[in-house]
């Protein structure tokens, strides 16, 4: 599944929450990857996404959510990209703090982990590694880094 990727144009609906995992999910499978990184890889993304639909800006004419997939070798990234507006802004210091929380937390016992909702879920969980961005033109851009435990048998 060597550098193949999974690219989605979603509305701003929480519906497509389902349907980017169930689409990151079947693409994962589909390449061979194991069932067990499928369904990590479609909760990441289906977090990301939940995140994206509550705190972006989809007032501007064709606003959508994109998610990007690219597999390499045992590399998985995923990027979540939605229009911020001030609601997103604000909340960039508290993404800050949750995002040195969840780093700080990722060796903590499994009780914690079943609690996790959201960015640390999918630090924990997920076993990934998170950062965001913000372009020129206000569009959040959201990235988990995780690594698949190998092809599926």
């Amino acid at each position: 599944m060597r550098g193949e990727g999974l690219e989605l144009q979603l509305t701003p609906e929480q519906s497509e929450v389902g349907r980017a995992r169930r689409e990151t999910a079947s693409h994962l499978r589909s390449g061979g990857l194991s069932e067990g990184d499928a369904s990590r890889c479609a909760m990441i993304v289906g977090e990301l996404v939940a995140n994206a639909v509550e705190y972006g800006d989809f007032d501007r004419d064709e606003a959508a959510i994109g998610v990007r997939l690219q597999v390499n070798a045992h590399t998985i990234l995923i990027q979540v990209a939605n229009p911020a507006g001030l609601r997103c802004l604000l909340n960039l210091p508290e993404l800050d703090r949750t995002l040195r929380s969840a780093r700080e937390r990722r060796g903590l016992a499994d009780g914690f982990q079943q609690k996790a909702r959201g960015i640390p879920r999918i630090a924990l969980e997920g076993r990934a590694t998170l950062s965001y961005s913000m372009d020129e033109d206000l569009t959040l851009n959201a990235f988990a880094v995780t690594t698949s435990t190998g092809n599926a048998a």
